[in-house]
């Protein structure tokens, strides 16, 4: 995977910087610089950024683009419910929410452990969101979110959430 654009140009003009630095420390800077361009992201960091994405798409309550990082067989349920199965009933399940306003969405996972393709996180969940009817609620509990390695992409194959 290549670095942005964007990123590799201040890359570039960080080691631009580095270079003109009097001493020989500047070749080291250098290298380390020009190392970090061309290294991919570690998978931890792949799995953290993806869910980064996930909670913001909720933040916006996208349903498209959050139903989009589930595999076509992911299972999403809360607490005892019965699960919700593939990405298409995801998204129809999601749709039943449009009159929500979700105005801080917050996760925080305290573990990620991979193996192979798959990586689980577990953590824990805040949600405030506006009802259609006005009313503010709020949920918060704990969350394990699976993850599947497909095309260079992770996506979500499994989501379960419980109150607290």
């Amino acid at each position: 995977m290549r670095t942005p654009p964007v990123r590799r140009g201040l890359m570039l003009a960080a080691l631009a910087a580095a270079l003109s630095l009097p001493g020989c420390g500047a070749f080291f800077i250098a290298r380390r610089v020009v190392k970090a361009i061309d290294e991919p992201a570690k998978p931890e960091a792949q799995v953290d950024k993806a869910l980064e994405r996930y909670r913001e798409a909720v933040l916006h309550a996208d349903t498209d683009r959050i139903a989009a990082m589930f595999t076509a067989d992911a299972k999403v349920w809360h607490d005892q419910a019965a699960p919700v199965v593939g990405r298409e009933a995801i998204r129809a399940f999601l749709k039943t929410f449009e009159g929500f306003r979700v105005e801080a969405y917050e996760l925080d996972a305290s573990s990620t452990r991979l193996e192979g393709d798959t990586a689980t996180q577990k953590g824990s969940y805040h949600q405030k969101a506006l009802t259609p009817q006005g009313r503010t609620m709020e949920v918060k509990g704990r969350f394990e979110a699976r993850w599947s390695r497909q095309g260079g992409d992770w996506r979500l194959s499994r989501m379960h959430t419980e109150a607290s």
